[in-house]
């Protein structure tokens, strides 16, 4: 009977290709055409002339043995699952790009957290700053020099962020004299060198 059933499909996959009537066409959405005739093919599928009319069949809607004997439609069929490979390998090469990024990054932060506790890194950047009121010796001093009123200065506090590079990111806030004598509170932030005598302003608030 099985054999029976795949000849039957094949004589109707011949006939379907060979423009020939199919008595009965049953699709993979379960919808029967009877007496159908392909006239037309291409990428959208098949056009087909049935009992109850014209309908267009796309092929992944077409039962396997049609479609394995319709040449445009093994075409069609051929770069769907070419363009779905690539675009798989695509995927994969995307994951595995993200995979080592993400490698790279956790590889970085074990050398910058290494870094930063790292003793005489730590005695370096303590020495930056001073030991009574924790202001920084560099960013208080190039302060002073652009000060309207360098005498009028009092330090409020310091921080500093340390994302284990060759420099700190020191935060100062302040208080000093503007020019109509007022008393005026400024935050500046700065890149300061652990290693050298360089310094930074990037960020001046008032």
């Amino acid at each position: 009977m099985k054999i029976r059933l795949i000849s039957i499909m094949a004589v109707a996959a011949i006939a379907a290709t060979a423009g020939q009537p199919i008595e009965r066409l049953e699709l993979l959405d379960g919808e029967v055409l009877e007496n159908a005739r392909i006239k037309r093919a291409d990428d959208d599928g098949a056009t087909i002339f049935h009992a109850g009319g014209i309908v267009t069949i796309a092929w992944t809607n077409m039962p396997q043995s049609v479609v394995e004997s319709n040449e445009v439609a093994r075409a069609y069929i051929d770069r769907i699952e070419r363009a779905a490979r690539e675009e798989r390998a695509e995927e994969l090469r995307q994951i595995e790009k993200e995979r080592e990024q993400k490698m790279r990054r956790k590889e970085k932060e074990r050398e910058l957290r290494a870094r930063r506790n790292d003793p005489e890194r730590q005695e370096k950047i303590k020495g930056l700053f001073s030991f009574w009121d924790g202001s920084c010796y560099r960013l208080k001093k190039l302060v002073k020099e652009t000060m309207h009123d360098p005498k009028s200065f009092s330090h409020v506090k310091t921080v500093y962020r340390d994302a284990g590079s060759d420099v700190i990111t020191v935060t100062m806030t302040f208080r000093g004299n503007n020019m109509l004598g007022g008393k005026v509170v400024n935050t500046v932030s700065a890149l300061v060198d652990i290693y050298g005598d360089g310094i930074a302003i990037i960020g001046n608030e008032l």
